[in-house]
């Protein structure tokens, strides 16, 4: 609209909007979260060594918008659903590729994967959002709190890794529970 009445209006309008995109960017997650952070080669280390050990591991790239908007998703889910046999955890593959390659992501800015939630049991991955088509493409998911619970069968997991759990483990979940 701006161009059209005067270019100079345009190209004053997008200077501002980059600086203030720049200076006041969109703020990060700050809430509780019962996730664990990895770096480069940990993970993979980490699904290997316990193979009774469920894990839901979120790949994300720090620059992704659709990745901070996930942020608050996954952290509500790990709240609710971590156990000391069911673990939430993350990985910023944008700063390993390596270990974006070995898990299969691509981390192109183009990249339709990014963020990729990817469930390991046994030290396999099983499930894996968003998927990937026949066309070598991504199939578009939305990340929302009850597609994530009902793709990945998470209240079925919940249940049989609480099942598994010793009965100290167990009191102090139930303690847990209810002091939240």
């Amino acid at each position: 609209m701006f161009y059209y009445s005067n270019p100079s209006y345009a190209i004053i309008y997008a200077v501002l909007a980059i600086v203030l995109l720049v200076l006041f960017p969109e703020p990060a997650y700050k809430g509780p979260e019962n996730v664990t952070y990895f770096r480069g080669p940990n993970l993979k280390e980490e699904i290997d060594r316990d193979k009774r050990i469920v894990w839901v591991v979120q790949f994300f790239a720090g620059w992704s918008p659709l990745c901070r908007q996930v942020t608050p998703v996954f952290a509500q889910l790990s709240n609710e659903y971590a156990l000391k046999n069911l673990r939430f955890a993350k990985m910023d593959i944008s700063r390993y590729p390596k270990e974006a390659e070995k898990f299969r992501i691509n981390i192109h800015p183009t990249s339709r994967q990014l963020p990729t939630v990817s469930l390991f049991q046994n030290g396999k991955e099983v499930k894996r959002r968003p998927t990937i088509d026949s066309n070598h493409r991504a199939v578009p998911y939305v990340f929302k709190k009850e597609n994530i619970i009902f793709d990945f069968d998470l209240n079925t997991i919940y249940a049989e890794c609480k099942a598994n759990l010793s009965k100290k483990d167990l009191e102090t979940v139930e303690t847990q529970k209810k002091t939240n």
